[in-house]
């Protein structure tokens, strides 16, 4: 049985502005990732960002790189430069995924 090849990654702000074309076409690092890279059998996608433009981001993501359809979570943290919050919640949040 082959294993199952997961891309978890953390929306970032880079990825938002790809998506809403304020990067002159480039793609951010989510999404040339998963072009670069060969098939993933899912795509474990993280957010900070207001839920509806982190899912318009997901929308954009299936349809511009043909991926899987993506799994999206929302995490609220204190700071987004509180690096032991992100990390405790980041954790948190693989185990539950069971990874």
């Amino acid at each position: 049985m082959n294993p199952k090849r997961w891309l978890v990654s953390w929306i970032g702000k880079t990825d938002h502005d790809c998506a809403e074309r304020r990067n002159d076409g480039d793609l951010g690092p989510i999404a040339s990732a998963i072009k670069a890279l060969p098939s993933f059998d899912r795509i474990h996608l993280l957010t900070n960002y207001d839920h509806e433009r982190s899912k318009q981001y997901c929308d954009w993501l299936e349809s511009t790189t043909n991926c899987v359809e993506t799994d999206l979570y929302n995490i609220d943290l204190s700071s987004p430069i509180d690096y032991a919050d992100i990390y405790e919640k980041v954790c948190a949040e693989l185990k539950q995924a069971r990874l």
